[in-house]
């Protein structure tokens, strides 16, 4: 019988202007994922995060590249849309702030001096 995990992602934005209001979080988004547990001897999934913007050239093809690889069954690959391309005049509907100070966290913590989209 096989066994399932639930993963969690929370999305999170800060909301106001005052300093009390600016220091309280709001959950704007809440993923779930439910993943098989695996037993001794198969391979774990493997987890790639892609960081997309509607505004960008290449990012609809890196879209793609997604939603085929994400066909079999051991790989788990949500999705980020990023804010700063929505300066260009095409809004992002799907991009969010906090999706773009995590890519600058991952970029800060792998010493990466740039962020970029697409980015797996």
């Amino acid at each position: 019988m096989a066994s399932y995990t639930w993963i969690f992602i929370a999305v999170i934005s800060a909301s106001g202007t005052d300093t009390y209001a600016s220091n309280c979080c709001s959950i704007s988004c809440l993923l779930t994922l439910i993943v098989p547990n695996f037993s001794y001897g198969q391979n774990a999934p493997v987890i790639g995060e892609l960081i997309s913007s509607e505004g960008c050239f290449y990012c609809p093809l890196a879209d793609e590249y997604l939603v085929e690889n994400t066909q079999q069954s051991d790989i788990i690959a949500p999705g980020w849309h990023v804010d700063y391309w929505d300066y260009i005049g095409w809004e992002d509907v799907f991009a969010h702030l906090a999706v773009t100070e995590r890519q600058k966290a991952y970029a800060r913590a792998l010493n990466e001096r740039m962020i970029y989209t697409p980015n797996l």
